[in-house]
């Protein structure tokens, strides 16, 4: 414990001496690892968090304060249900049922940077794009799935912390909301207007 707490003390001190500013005409990457929090009818298909999230982006300063690049993401989701009785068009069925989900964006980005100059650095962003949805039901030895994409957008919020000195790379947190149009039917027969759920990144950022 002691270790890891003069471990982020020199990283605090480091991020508080001569801060690097990024500025107009440099590319900056992303690298973020993402855990996931669904919600609204998601959350009814699964509940649990998603953990297994990993994310890349790359962005070109176009001044100062603006960014605009890509970005890749993959999110997995998956939940176990214990043995019940199922109904669907057609008949029902008794059986253990695993759900699972994975999404997969390509997206445009659009960022803000509050304080390019400053020790901490708030932002704000917008992604909009292509989301590739997997969302996958096992009943038993019976599997129902879809793969197909669909338009989404996700605004998010989140805080640069440059580590000072000569060097041009800091560590990045933020908060992303996910809202994905999915207009499906489900196993229940139950009309799906969207997916949506919440991802919490902490990764590096780094300038070039």
């Amino acid at each position: 414990m002691k270790k890891i707490i003069i471990i982020i003390s020199i990283f605090i001190l480091l991020g508080s001496y001569d801060s690097y500013s990024q500025k107009k005409g440099q590319m900056v990457m992303e690298f973020n690892y993402d855990l996931s929090s669904p919600i609204g009818q998601f959350k009814d298909f699964i509940s649990n968090l998603g953990y297994r999230g990993f994310e890349f982006e790359m962005k070109y300063m176009l001044n100062d304060h603006i960014a605009v690049g890509g970005n890749l993401t993959w999110y997995g989701f998956n939940e176990e249900f214990p043995r019940g009785t199922y109904y669907f068009d057609g008949g029902a069925l008794t059986a253990q049922v695993w759900n699972y989900t994975t999404v997969f964006p390509i997206r445009a980005v659009f960022t803000y940077y509050f304080l390019p100059e400053g020790d901490i650095n708030p932002y704000v962003g917008l992604m909009t794009g292509a989301y590739f949805v997997d969302k996958e039901t096992d009943i038993g030895y019976h599997n129902i799935r879809d793969k197909s994409w669909h338009f989404g957008l996700t605004p998010k919020v989140g805080c640069y912390f440059p580590m000072g000195g000569f060097t041009e790379w800091g560590f990045n947190v933020n908060v992303k909301y996910n809202y994905i149009f999915y207009n499906k039917t489900g196993l229940d027969n139950k009309s799906w207007d969207n997916i949506m759920f919440f991802d919490y990144s902490l990764g590096i950022m780094v300038f070039f």
